[in-house]
């Protein structure tokens, strides 16, 4: 699913009118689309319902108008709420008239007397107020009754607030807020959804997001439209098991990892690889960490490597590494390594040098620490790369600041990808995965109980994992963050949103792919904001 910013939805509906679509069919389609998918939201039962709906001046208004007219026809009752002088559309407005459906004018000395009677016997509301072209802040008679509709949703539980396109005072391409922005249940975004539902604090005030399909032509000619991973996506592109496999056809991962402050790391990385159905892990650790984790992962195999008097990686370490990996189809590098100035050195030895064509590798942590005190790594890199970092790590490698990165995370992601040459994922609500050629994929989730010591360990595995198993690199990466946040809306199934452990998204993972083979897991954008 295609994600959108005003321009490009602009773009996509002026080629829509070349193609045929004239501006009018396109209003009659996304005002019945819209009508359509807030009836099934509820129940598929719109009759005898009271709906209040507020008209903006514009298109929004007018989708609003077409809205309530179908609205009308179905059996609920409506009362509109002009929010501005009647438009120019006045053919809407005749059809409603024709259909005695009550209009309140906004010069109408009683409309806020009559607005306080109606709303708080309404069952549904709907914010057809402004749309995408919104980049003021709300004032006047607008500000006033976006407060009037968001002190009545926080007063009843019995009353579903409905924004048309996007909630009035969000701005669909930064995610900014007005302070008295309408903070909707629901948001039925038109065509595609927009890329400020994607960003903060735009995120928390969108409730439940769905899209309705108003008709666009499928084959845009914009270029670089980000894409929002999807179920359906997800299922199509994991790797498919024969029954007549064996351990062989499913890869075999190395995972680089472990020191002795972070001896869990390895464990996490090493199970998120097998959690995902890599056929065979290796883990290439010291012997102080080998010895722990062996307990916990008797199905693992192992490299042991030497430890220096500090804590570090002798320098053999990166040579015994090298010369393994002729057998193994995926290397994880950095999961708890640490930054011992020999361990510094190892990453160096593994990751940079002669190129490479196999296996493909996956930087993770400490591996992205060091790489950011290495000049131009990007060069030097040994084999096709994919980096994870947090926005920290990104901050690092950039040269800036985290406030830069989360600024615009598209973006950056995007920029740091073209870049380097490497599949990127700036990790966080909504992670963005950027792939060399500048493609972008957007998660999501959002979710809280993800912020915890570990998870990343886990996701490094499972894309290090898919890529074992054949699934081209930029895909895997999408594959495993994917898998990973509904993980983790399993894991708030059980806990709520707070104090899981990343250990326990592990024995979720495959229950998790296995509903997503199902299709019968669907992630609520925003549930948890």
């Amino acid at each position: 699913m295609k994600i959108v910013s005003t321009e490009q939805m602009r773009e996509i509906e002026h080629y829509s009118e070349e193609m045929g679509i004239s501006p009018y069919q396109l209003m009659e389609q996304a005002g019945l689309a819209f009508a359509q998918t807030l009836q099934t939201f509820l129940g598929g039962n719109i009759a005898g319902k009271t709906v209040v709906a507020f008209i903006g001046p514009g298109n929004n208004g007018a989708d609003g108008l077409i809205a309530s007219r179908h609205l009308n026809i179905w059996g609920a009752r409506l009362i509109v709420y002009l929010c501005s002088e009647r438009s120019n559309v006045e053919q809407n407005f005749t059809l409603l008239d024709d259909a005695s459906i009550e209009i309140v004018q906004i010069n109408d000395p009683t409309y806020f007397d009559r607005l306080n009677i109606d709303l708080p016997n309404a069952d549904i509301v709907i914010d057809a107020i402004l749309g995408i072209g919104r980049t003021r802040q709300l004032s006047g008679t607008v500000k006033k009754i976006t407060l009037r509709i968001n002190q009545e949703r926080l007063s009843r539980k019995n009353l579903t607030v409905a924004s048309l396109d996007l909630p009035t005072g969000l701005n669909a391409n930064t995610g900014e807020i007005d302070e008295s922005s309408v903070d909707p249940d629901i948001t039925i975004s038109l065509g595609y959804p927009k890329v400020g539902f994607f960003k903060f604090p735009g995120a928390t005030r969108i409730g439940q997001l769905l899209v309705a399909d108003i008709g666009l032509p499928t084959n845009v000619p914009v270029n670089h439209l980000p894409t929002l991973l999807t179920t359906d996506w997800a299922a199509k592109n994991l790797p498919l098991r024969s029954r007549d496999s064996n351990k062989g056809s499913f890869g075999k991962v190395m995972v680089l990892a472990g020191s002795e402050n972070y001896i869990g790391a390895a464990f996490l990385a090493c199970m998120g690889a097998a959690r995902v159905g890599a056929g065979n892990i290796m883990l290439a650790t010291t012997g102080n960490v080998l010895r722990i984790v062996a307990t916990l992962m008797p199905d693992t195999t192992y490299l042991p490597l030497l430890e220096d008097q500090l804590g570090g990686y002798e320098s053999s370490a990166a040579e015994k590494v090298l010369h393994t990996l002729s057998d193994r189809d995926a290397l994880l590098v950095g999961c708890g390594l640490g930054t011992h100035q020999t361990t510094r050195k190892l990453v160096r030895g593994v990751s940079l040098g002669a190129p490479r064509p196999t296996p493909s590798m996956v930087l993770d942590a400490d591996a992205l620490n060091t790489l950011a005190e290495t000049d131009n790594w990007w060069e030097q890199l040994r084999f096709g790369c994919i980096m994870t970092p947090h926005p920290k790590e990104m901050a690092r490698l950039l040269k800036t600041t985290v406030r830069e990165v989360q600024e615009d995370r598209i973006a950056c992601a995007r920029h740091a990808a073209l870049q380097w040459g490497v599949t990127v994922i700036l990790k966080g609500a909504f992670t963005v995965i950027a792939s060399p050629e500048g493609n972008i994929r957007i998660n999501p989730f959002a979710n809280p109980i993800l912020a915890t010591s570990g998870t990343g360990d886990v996701l490094a595995g499972m894309i290090t994992g898919f890529i074992a198993q054949n699934v081209p690199p930029y895909d895997a990466a999408c594959l495993g963050t994917f898998i990973h946040g509904a993980t983790g809306e399993a894991l708030t199934a059980r806990y709520g949103d707070r104090g899981a452990l990343a250990s326990e998204l592990l024995p979720l993972i495959p229950t998790t792919i296995k509903d997503i083979i199902g299709r019968t897991f669907m992630p609520v954008i925003s549930q948890y904001l």
